[in-house]
């Protein structure tokens, strides 16, 4: 006698989805982190600059200083646009980890079910065992009397 569980195939089914939604969750996240890390590059960039801008106000080169401030004001909106992106992704992350959750929910109620109806087969199977050992010996018995 073999546990056989009628929902496998749904099961089985549910397990693919919640990993592909792991999957797509974790690449959002490798986004994610790939906007922070640029976010943090250019944010480097204009310290960098602006302690360059402060180094050529003492040296008093007017026109390199212009260019700077003109790229520190270029990096300062790049920084701006990358935290919209990043909100956007945080957003995209978010859903993703949503539907993980569901997906998981899902997965862990049949996996539920199946250990409920695998336990009750282990009763049922151990109750027939229990029934044939009697039967066993009570055949025994009836032979040596």
């Amino acid at each position: 006698m073999k546990f056989n569980f009628r929902l496998q195939k749904l099961l089985d089914h549910r397990l693919r989805i919640r990993d592909q939604k792991l999957s797509f969750l974790a690449e959002q996240n490798k986004k994610l982190n790939d906007l922070k890390e640029k976010k943090n590059h250019l944010i480097q960039q204009v310290k960098v600059n602006r302690k360059l801008y402060s180094s050529e106000v003492d040296n008093e080169k007017f026109l390199n200083l212009q260019s700077i401030n003109q790229f520190v004001d270029l990096l300062v909106a790049q920084i701006e646009k990358q935290d919209q992106l990043i909100n956007k992704q945080q957003q995209v992350v978010e859903s993703y980890r949503i539907d993980l959750v569901k997906a998981n929910t899902d997965f862990k109620a049949i996996e539920k079910l199946k250990e409920i109806q695998k336990e009750e087969f282990n009763v049922k199977k151990n109750k027939i065992e229990s029934n044939e050992i009697d039967e066993m010996n009570i055949i025994r018995h009836k032979r040596s009397v």
